[in-house]
């Protein structure tokens, strides 16, 4: 590939892939949104801190939220709310070590349920921010219906006898 310039008819674009870019989505509105973690990185805050920047696409295709989590913050609540929220979608997305994420690409590609509010005013507007981070649902059925056949849970429920001589 060459950086000179010879006028635009000489300009080569056989090697760019079109298709290539960020996408260009609204943004979603308040409410519950099954979505998946298309980009992480880290970056620094202006306070000297540093914070975990997401981008969610809906699984529908309707649109996009960004979420920030400071977690490494002069202030510790801002910190402290900032890493409950990592931990909370690495919960939710069914992260394999939530205590230790390690690597941030780990992110990407995790599905959740969003749940989108106001938040507070900011320059002038409310933007909507995530509150929540929550298990698919269609994920949490497939989970319970494991659990029932991982031979674990309740005799009372598998009619075991329940007249045993335990003293109390």
């Amino acid at each position: 590939m060459s950086n000179d310039w010879n006028g635009f008819g000489s300009l080569d674009l056989s090697s760019i892939d079109a298709e290539a870019k960020p996408a260009q989505l609204p943004d979603l509105g308040v409410g519950k949104h099954d979505v998946t973690c298309k980009w992480a990185e880290i970056k620094d805050t202006t306070t000297g801190g540093k914070k975990v920047s997401l981008r969610f696409e809906a699984n529908d295709g309707s649109g996009q939220v960004w979420c920030n989590l400071n977690v490494v913050n002069k202030s510790k609540t801002a910190q402290d709310i900032g890493r409950r929220g990592l931990k909370s979608y690495l919960m939710a997305m069914g992260h394999p070590t939530p205590d230790l994420p390690g690597d941030i690409k780990t992110l990407v590609g995790g599905q959740c349920e969003v749940v989108l509010q106001l938040g507070d005013e900011y320059m002038g507007q409310k933007r909507v921010e995530v509150q929540y981070f929550n298990v698919l649902a269609s994920q949490a059925k497939r989970n319970a219906q494991e659990l029932k056949g991982d031979g674990g849970g309740d005799d009372a429920t598998k009619g075991g006898d329940l007249d045993d001589e335990i003293p109390f």
